[in-house]
């Protein structure tokens, strides 16, 4: 892809992801931090995210894989699929101290500002965001892979998730 084609995907992304700023920050972020939930137990994150990409015309599964804590959104078509994980359970008795929270509003971002930029700019490709329960203590994903959320494997390009970090001096 040229460089101006990349910068038009930034641009589209980005404003799309500004313009779902206020809702992104009250509808999924404070909720989940101010409702941190165990692994396995995610209802209110779960359905906080549910709920705001289906409002946003989304394609989601509920309860995905049978995964009563876990969902599917989908976008796009043709191409290869990467997937993008939304962490989403906090730790017992400290809350969403490594950040869950961030994590899943950050996932949720990334995937509806790609795929706005996939349907404005018609660029084939498909994206699904998998709330992933159970990271910290459950084995969330490793149950999700067994139920074969990342199948089929050969069009799986990525599988990709954020983590926050403190600024420090690498090397440190």
């Amino acid at each position: 892809m040229a460089k101006q084609d990349m910068e038009k995907v930034r641009k589209v992304s980005n404003d799309h992801i500004d313009s779902q700023s206020k809702e992104l920050q009250t509808q999924i972020n404070k909720k989940m931090h101010e409702n941190p939930e165990i692994c396995w137990e995610e209802k209110i994150a779960h359905d906080s995210m549910v709920g705001y990409l289906t409002a946003a015309g989304y394609k989601v599964t509920p309860h995905a894989y049978g995964v009563e804590t876990s969902f599917e959104a989908t976008a796009g078509s043709g191409g290869r699929q990467i997937v993008i994980c939304a962490e989403m359970d906090a730790l017992p008795k400290i809350g969403h101290g490594c950040g869950h929270n961030l994590i899943a509003t950050s996932s949720v971002a990334a995937f509806i500002g790609a795929a706005q930029a996939l349907e404005k700019l018609k660029i084939p490709g498909r994206l699904k965001l998998l709330g992933t329960p159970a990271e910290e203590e459950g084995g969330g994903k490793a149950l999700l892979l067994e139920k074969g959320a990342f199948k089929p494997h050969d069009q799986v390009a990525a599988a990709i998730m954020s983590h926050g970090m403190p600024k420090h001096a690498l090397g440190v």
